[in-house]
């Protein structure tokens, strides 16, 4: 009922009729109509798009459709779409781009040679570390776009997207019309805007469509993710459906380390308290940190110590809200 799939290339732009944007078949629509065609008891389903651009093939494919939920967080802006990170100031134009909007035939564009050697350079010059990472967008800069024209491919996904038909209601579109959302501010979005609708929806399964380039130092994406955000996502997802029904298949990014490590944090979560042996992902050290403080505090008082109330300090903790995923 688990599993991280890798299948390249992505396929959520590709919708029903056509191929686009690098997708050549849409991997999670196939994927919901064998569920639902195939699997006795799954019958309505998931689709949670987190990859930085708008997943349009996907809502095309299911516009008119009840039984599908299509979620798609992205980004939506004026500007220069693809500011590149740190490593990439020297990089004169993203091929990938300029591909991506030149491609109006709607067909899939060939990888180009200057994009390998940006992931190359990318690749040496990265840390590969967890901790080089922020989880929100307090010490970024917000360089001021104007959110009034979606000029970040694909150019759709607006909140007014909400289905056609019977399937009016069940296309969520969640467009982030600035850069540098972090970890805290996808997981608010989660927490209080789409775990509602999907609780609402009653879901069999939820496929999570796993592009990894909303994460800090993507150079096609401006967002500021880490893999410990992807992984608090994960867990949330998780706890929303029976008997954790997930599977996370990969779509877009293009730094390939940091692609890496978000991939092992999603696997390390499906895989539960079994994947957090020999992690070193910061969110599993807070984890232990946690258990060690709650452990010292519910033992009892030492003597001299009898103002302190051991029954006060055990209704203290079961009142933290620390999420499922430090539970």
């Amino acid at each position: 009922d688990k599993a991280m799939c890798i299948l390249p290339p992505p396929g959520h732009h590709a919708g029903p009729n056509n191929a686009s944007g690098f997708c050549i078949f849409n991997n999670v629509a196939i994927t919901a109509r064998t569920l639902q065609r195939e699997v006795p008891g799954i019958n309505r389903v998931v689709i949670f798009d987190w990859d930085v651009h708008h997943g349009d093939g996907t809502s095309a494919i299911f516009a008119d459709d009840p039984s599908v939920l299509c979620i798609s967080i992205h980004q939506y802006a004026r500007g220069h779409p693809h500011r590149f990170h740190y490593n990439c100031r020297n990089y004169r134009m993203s091929e990938t781009y300029r591909l991506l909007t030149e491609s109006s035939g709607k067909t899939s564009p060939e990888p180009s040679n200057e994009l390998d050697k940006l992931m190359s350079t990318l690749s040496e010059d990265v840390v590969s570390d967890f901790d080089d990472f922020s989880t929100t967008s307090i010490d970024t800069e917000d360089e001021g776009y104007d959110t009034g024209a979606p000029d970040f491919y694909p150019g759709s996904g607006h909140t007014d997207d909400v289905g056609l038909g019977h399937g009016r209601g069940y296309n969520v579109n969640v467009p982030i019309p600035c850069h540098c959302f972090g970890d805290i501010e996808y997981c608010a979005l989660t927490q209080n805007l789409l775990l509602p609708l999907i609780t609402d929806f009653s879901p069999d399964f939820i496929i999570i469509a796993g592009g990894f380039d909303a994460v800090r130092h993507d150079t096609l994406g401006n967002m500021q993710l880490t893999p410990g955000g992807y992984a608090m996502m994960t867990q949330m997802l998780m706890d929303a459906v029976p008997h954790e029904r997930v599977i996370c298949v990969l779509e877009g990014g293009y730094n390939v380390p940091q692609v890496s490590l978000c991939i092992e944090a999603v696997a390390r979560t499906l895989l539960g308290s079994a994947g957090r042996e020999g992690s070193q992902m910061l969110l599993h050290r807070v984890t232990d940190i946690v258990q060690d403080v709650r452990e010292n505090l519910e033992k009892s008082p030492e003597e001299g110590a009898a103002e302190r109330s051991p029954k006060k300090t055990r209704l203290w903790l079961q009142d933290m809200q620390l999420g499922p995923f430090l539970s």
